[in-house]
């Protein structure tokens, strides 16, 4: 089944452990690895969570292993020093990346105010899926 080697290499490409991972979808690490070691097919909930937790994991390739891992996703998605950053590409430009590190430092809660209507706009994308 795809979403058993695909949610192994989805955690290996963001560099998560499996304790990491489960902290992120809201399930223990213990499932993680029984998911990964093949002993039991994830849940529709995990499942969701973790499309939810990741919005720009493309649902086909997790599901299906058809397209691309991440989907284009408008340019707010990259980490920057364990921060997501508004106005940079998720293939990472650095200019993007240094302009929106420079927003957080010149006003931090107006930069987190966008973060989280970011965050509502995909979830609720996300939730038309």
């Amino acid at each position: 089944m795809p979403v058993r080697e695909n949610l192994i290499a989805y955690r290996k490409y963001k560099n998560f452990t499996q304790q990491e991972l489960a902290d992120k979808i809201g399930t223990y690490r213990q499932t993680v690895g029984n998911i990964e070691k093949g002993k039991y097919l994830p849940s529709t909930e995990i499942i969701i969570s973790t499309l939810r937790a990741f919005p720009e994991l493309n649902p086909d390739w997790f599901l299906l292993d058809k397209g691309d891992m991440l989907r284009h996703i408008p340019k707010y998605q990259l980490n920057f020093k364990g921060k997501t950053t508004i106005g940079a590409q998720i293939n990472g430009d650095n200019a993007n990346v240094q302009e929106a590190y420079g927003e957080y430092k010149n006003n931090p809660s107006a930069y987190i105010k966008q973060l989280e209507n970011k965050v509502e706009e995909q979830a609720s994308e996300i939730d038309k899926l």
